[in-house]
């Protein structure tokens, strides 16, 4: 497992818009947008590797994209952008 964001502890994170950053740096990467616990998007996804209420594995370009939690369910699915909801508790990269 190469990150984790473990959304069960509290903590204070300090970012700029993505408008702001450098289109080399997004270019080709996955966009993640977490809104509070209940809803992840996820831009530039290449499909579901495994689906399940408690866990969903999402292949990106970085790698697979595993997200924890309970009720999860897939809200919708565009092209290459995914929206997920449900009582996300983790987000890991792997």
């Amino acid at each position: 497992m190469l990150g984790v964001i473990d959304l069960k502890k509290k903590f204070h994170t300090a970012t700029e818009p993505s408008h702001s950053l450098p289109t080399q740096l997004l270019r080709g990467s996955p966009v993640l947008c977490l809104r509070g616990r209940g809803e992840l998007r996820v831009e530039d996804q290449y499909g579901i590797l495994s689906y399940s209420e408690e866990r969903i594995c999402i292949r990106t370009k970085e790698g697979e994209l595993t997200v924890l939690g309970q009720e999860l369910y897939i809200a919708s699915m565009r092209g290459k952008e995914l929206c997920l909801r449900g009582n996300i508790f983790a987000i890991q990269w792997e």
